[in-house]
């Protein structure tokens, strides 16, 4: 397994860095599957209160990882379909709140894990769309 999702705590805060810097941090089902283990985690603690969600260098996230979508079949995009969703639903639904840290690109599911979060901090050279749209 590798290391998509780097997590860092101080004190009651807790940092996630989105951590594919190769892919603009795009989601794959590894990356996904451990930001929705980790909200699943995260039900049970009541030490911390702050989660704070940011990408590692050029972009908080391009979104989904086309290079991994044109080799799923039809059930296994659905897989991945379904599996972003309940990712995104655990981090709205979370107890604590839930900052994204955004510089550089968020786009298509990059764009949505933003909105998910409580509260969206963006730098100047932030970049939100919906290019699927």
């Amino acid at each position: 397994m590798s290391d998509f999702l780097k997590k860092e705590r101080e004190g009651q805060i807790l940092y996630l860095t989105l951590s594919r810097p190769e892919k603009l941090n795009a989601l794959n089902r590894e990356l996904l599957e451990k930001l929705y283990r980790t909200y699943i985690d995260l039900e049970s603690d009541d030490e911390i209160r702050l989660i704070i969600i940011n990408g590692s260098e050029k972009a908080f996230s391009a979104g989904a990882d086309l290079d991994d979508l044109t080799n799923f079949d039809i059930r296994e995009a659905q897989e991945y379909i379904d599996l972003g969703q309940l990712a995104m639903q655990k981090v709205a639904r979370a107890k604590q709140v839930t900052i994204a840290s955004v510089d550089g690109y968020a786009l298509g599911g990059g764009f949505e894990l933003a909105l998910a979060c409580d509260f969206t901090i963006a730098s100047e050279s932030a970049t939100f769309g919906l290019p699927e749209s």
